[in-house]
C-alpha cells in the first residue's frame, strides 16, 4: 500500500496542528490533529479490506489459440469479475507479450470486465503476457496499490510450415519411399533391405507400416542405393495453390514434400534439378547439378517461393500437324466427314489449349534441356484436371517416370464454403481422377492435412 500526495498534505495539516497545539498551548489544535488522524486510519482501513476483495477476483486469462503459427491472427483476452462490489477504483491493463506491437488497453473494473488485444508473431517460440495488472485507489485518493491479478498466459507459435503431412495411394498411407529410385520400373534406385524393429531416433518415414501390422510393433525397412538417378523436381505456385489458412496452404503442403526430395537427393548425392512454375509461366530453371552448395540453394529458394498472381500464361505454343492437317482435308459433304469433323477440330483446340498450359510447358521444356529419360516428380493441384492428365500423359508417351503428388482442393476448400459431405463426394471424385494418372510409368498421391484425410476416408 503507498500513500498519495494529498494523504501527505492531510498528514502535513495534522502534525502542523499537532505543533502548534504545543507551542500556543491550545488543546482545540489538538483534537483537528486527532480528527485527521482517525480519518487516514479509518480510509486505510476500508481500503485494506477492499484489496482482500479485489485479490479474490476471478480471472480468466489466456491466449487464442494456444498453440499458433508464424503470422497468424492471435487473440489475447482477459475476463475479470469481482466477487462483491467495492468503493475503490481500479484500473486494469492487460499487458501483451513483449514481441507485440500493440498498445496494452486498459479497462475499469466496476463489476466485471473483458480486455482484447489482437497481433500476431512472426518468430517462432514460446511468448509469456503477465498477469493483469490492477492499479487500485481509495475513493478519497490517499492510498493506491498495483496488484497482479490470475496468472501469466502462455502461446506457442510453430513454424509456418504444416506439421501434420499425409501422402495417401488410394486410401493406403504411404510412409516412406514416395516412389523412390524407381520403384515402378525397376531401374536405379532403392533396394529393399534388412527390415528391424524401429528404434528410438529412427525416421519416422522408414516405418514400413505392412509388417507392423503384421507384426505387432514398428519396424523400419533399410534401403540401399544402387545408382544415381536424374531427378527434376516441378514445383506449381501458381495463383490457385493458396487455398488453406496461413502456413497450411497447398504450395506449403508442396514445398514440404520438394524439401523431402531435396533432403533425399542430398543424402544419396542424386543430380536434382528445380523448375518452378507460376501463372505467366516458368519462374525458376535450374540445371541437374549435384553438391551441398546446389542443394542448400533449392532449399533457399523453396523457402522463399511464394503464389503467384497473372494472366493465362500465353508464351510457348504448339499446334498439331496432323490434326491440322486432317481437319483440312474434310471438306466433303458425306455423312462420315460431317460426323468426324467436330471431333478432330474440338481435339485440335484441347490439344492446343493444353500445350499452352504453364505446367505442360514446364514438362515439357524439362525434357527438352535434359537427356536420357530423368525421373519427373510433379507437384501441384487439382484445379485443372484435364491439363494434368494431359502433361502426365505426355511424359509417360517418353517412356520415363513421373511422380505426381497433388493437394486435392477437396482437403482445402474453406468449411464455409462446402459441407463434410460435399468434401467427400469431391474427394471420391477425385480419387477417380488420381487413379486414371496411374499406369506403369506413372504413380500419383494425394497430399493434404492428415486429420481431415483421415476425417474424409473414415466415410469410404
Amino acid at each position: 500500500m503507498r500513500v498519495t500526495r494529498r494523504w501527505m498534505a492531510h498528514a502535513g495539516t495534522a502534525t502542523a496542528f499537532a505543533i502548534l497545539a504545543v507551542l500556543l498551548e491550545r488543546p482545540l489544535f489538538l483534537g483537528v490533529t486527532i480528527l485527521l488522524a482517525a480519518y487516514l486510519l479509518t480510509v486505510q482501513y476500508a481500503f485494506s479490506s477492499d484489496l482482500t476483495t479485489i485479490t479474490e477476483t476471478t480471472v480468466t486469462h489466456a491466449f487464442t489459440p494456444e498453440t499458433a503459427i508464424e503470422h497468424a491472427p492471435i487473440e489475447h483476452t482477459a475476463t475479470l469479475s469481482l466477487p462483491t462490489p467495492v468503493e475503490s477504483t481500479i484500473t486494469v491493463t492487460l499487458s501483451p507479450p513483449t514481441i507485440w506491437q500493440t498498445s496494452p488497453p486498459t479497462g475499469r473494473l466496476q463489476d466485471s470486465l473483458t480486455l482484447t488485444t489482437h497481433d500476431t508473431i512472426s518468430v517462432a517460440g514460446q511468448y509469456t503476457a503477465p498477469a493483469p495488472e490492477a492499479t487500485v485507489t481509495d475513493p478519497h485518493g490517499l492510498y493506491t496499490e498495483t496488484l497482479e491479478l490470475g496468472s501469466p498466459a502462455t502461446v506457442t507459435v510453430d513454424p509456418s510450415t504444416p506439421r501434420d503431412i499425409a501422402v495417401y495411394s488410394g486410401g493406403d498411407r504411404v510412409a516412406a519411399g514416395y516412389g523412390e529410385h524407381g520403384a515402378q520400373r525397376g531401374s536405379a534406385g532403392l533396394d529393399p533391405g534388412e527390415l528391424r524393429k524401429y528404434l528410438p531416433g529412427d525416421p519416422t518415414n522408414r516405418i514400413d507400416w505392412n509388417a507392423t501390422a503384421r507384426l505387432g510393433e514398428p519396424h523400419v525397412r533399410e534401403f540401399d542405393a544402387e545408382t544415381d538417378r536424374d531427378t527434376i523436381l516441378i514445383l506449381d505456385h501458381r495463383s490457385a495453390l493458396t487455398d488453406g489458412p496461413p502456413g497450411r496452404t497447398q504450395l506449403d503442403y508442396l514445398r514440404e514434400i520438394a524439401l523431402w526430395f531435396v533432403g533425399r537427393a542430398n543424402d544419396l548425392a542424386d543430380p536434382l534439378a528445380l523448375y518452378t512454375v507460376g501463372d505467366d509461366g516458368l519462374t525458376t530453371r535450374t540445371q541437374l547439378q549435384t553438391g551441398r552448395n546446389h542443394y542448400r540453394r533449392l532449399e533457399h529458394h523453396l523457402y522463399d517461393l511464394t503464389p503467384t498472381t497473372g494472366t493465362t500464361h500465353q508464351g510457348h505454343r504448339r499446334t498439331s500437324t496432323d490434326l491440322t492437317t486432317a481437319a483440312s482435308r474434310l471438306t466433303g459433304d458425306g455423312a462420315f466427314e460431317r460426323t468426324l469433323q467436330p471431333y478432330v477440330e474440338h481435339a485440335e483446340s484441347s490439344i492446343e489449349r493444353v500445350e499452352t498450359d504453364p505446367l505442360f510447358h514446364a514438362v515439357t521444356t524439362a525434357f527438352d534441356q535434359t537427356t536420357g529419360t530423368p525421373w519427373i516428380v510433379l507437384l501441384t493441384d487439382d484445379t485443372n484436371q484435364a491439363e494434368l492428365y494431359e502433361t502426365i500423359r505426355a511424359t509417360t508417351r517418353r517412356d520415363t517416370t513421373i511422380t505426381t503428388f497433388i493437394t486435392p482442393n477437396a482437403l482445402f476448400a474453406p468449411s464455409t464454403l462446402t459441407t463434410a459431405d460435399t468434401a467427400y463426394a469431391d474427394y471420391l471424385d477425385f480419387l477417380d481422377f488420381r487413379d486414371r494418372l496411374t499406369d506403369r510409368t506413372s504413380r500419383a498421391y494425394e497430399v493434404g492435412p492428415g486429420d481431415r484425410l483421415e476425417t474424409i476416408l473414415s466415410k469410404t
